[in-house]
C-alpha cells in the first residue's frame, strides 16, 4: 500500500507523489494524518516537501 503519514499539527504539508513507469509525478497539500496519494500500483513513492 502507498502511503505518507503526516504527523504533528502544523497544519497542512506539501508532499510530492512519484509514479511508477516513468509517469510524471505531482505535488498534493496533504491535512496531518494518513494519506493514501493513489492507487498501490501507481505510486512510487511519497515525501515532504514542506509546509503549505
Amino acid at each position: 500500500m502507498a502511503c505518507y503519514h503526516h504527523c504533528g499539527s502544523s497544519g497542512r504539508v506539501l508532499i510530492r507523489v512519484g509514479r511508477t513507469f516513468d509517469r510524471p509525478g505531482h505535488d498534493r497539500c496533504v491535512r496531518p494524518g494518513m494519506t493514501l496519494p493513489g492507487m498501490p500500483y501507481d505510486i512510487e513513492y511519497a515525501w515532504a516537501k514542506g509546509p503549505r
